[in-house]
C-alpha cells in the first residue's frame, strides 16, 4: 500500500522514495527474525574440541581474524561446547600444545543460546547489554528458551533486561556458565543451527 500510494501521490504527500524505503526497511527490521539472518553452522569458522593450539593453528585463527571461535565436539557440530577466545592464546604462552577443549575449559567464558524465532529488535537490545558479541542459534521447538510471544508477556518483555543467571527468563538468550562441562550443557546441544553477531543484526 505504501508503495502504491508513493507511486501514485507521492509527490501530493511529499512521501519520496527514499523515505519509502526507510519506513520498509524499519517494518522489515522488526519482522525478521534471527533464523534469517544467522550465519548456519556448515558456513561458520569452528574447532574440533581435540585440535591442537600450534604455530600453524595460530597462524590459520590471525588469517582468519576472528575474535571468537566456536569448538565442538568431535564429529558433531552441532554440539558446541564453547566460545574460544583468540586472546586467550595472545596472552599466554601455556595454551600451546594444550587441545582446543582444554583452553576453553580453563578460561570457561560463558557461552549465549537464542531461539532461531527471537525477532531482531529483541536480540539487537540484548546485544546493546554488551553480555555477548557471538550467540549460538538454536531451533526453537526443541529449546528451552522462551519464543517472542512468551518474552513480550514478561514484565519489561522484549529483552530489555540484562542478561544475567538471575534475570535469564526475561531475555531474548541465556546464559550457560561452562557448556564443556557435564553438569552444564548448551539446551539441547545437537540442535544447534547457527551463529548470530551484533554485525548480523545490523
Amino acid at each position: 500500500l505504501m508503495v502504491m500510494h508513493c507511486e501514485t501521490h507521492g509527490e501530493k504527500s511529499g512521501l519520496m522514495k527514499s523515505e519509502l524505503d526507510l519506513l520498509i526497511g524499519a517494518m522489515e527490521f522488526h519482522e525478521t527474525v534471527i533464523g534469517d539472518i544467522m550465519t548456519p553452522l556448515r558456513e561458520v569458522f569452528m574447532l574440533q574440541d581435540s585440535e591442537v593450539i600450534d604455530n600453524g593453528l595460530m597462524e590459520k585463527l590471525w588469517r582468519k581474524g576472528h575474535s571468537r571461535v566456536p569448538v565442538y565436539e568431535k564429529g558433531q557440530r552441532e554440539r558446541i561446547i564453547g566460545i574460544l577466545f583468540t586472546k586467550d592464546l595472545i596472552l599466554s604462552s601455556a595454551t600451546k600444545g594444550k587441545t582446543a577443549r582444554q583452553v576453553v575449559d580453563a578460561n570457561s567464558h560463558p557461552v549465549f543460546t537464542v531461539s532461531c524465532n527471537v525477532k531482531l529488535p529483541a536480540m539487537l537490545k540484548n546485544f546493546q547489554q554488551g553480555k555477548a558479541h557471538l550467540v549460538i542459534v538454536q531451533k526453537e521447538e526443541d529449546s528451552t528458551m522462551m519464543d517472542q510471544q512468551q518474552l513480550e508477556q514478561l514484565p519489561g518483555g522484549g529483552g530489555s533486561g540484562a542478561v544475567t543467571p538471575s534475570n535469564a527468563n526475561n531475555t531474548s538468550f541465556r546464559e550457560v556458565e561452562n557448556p564443556s562441562s557435564t553438569t552444564a550443557s548448551l539446551a539441547n546441544p545437537l540442535h544447534s543451527i547457527g551463529v548470530v553477531t551484533l554485525e548480523d543484526v545490523i
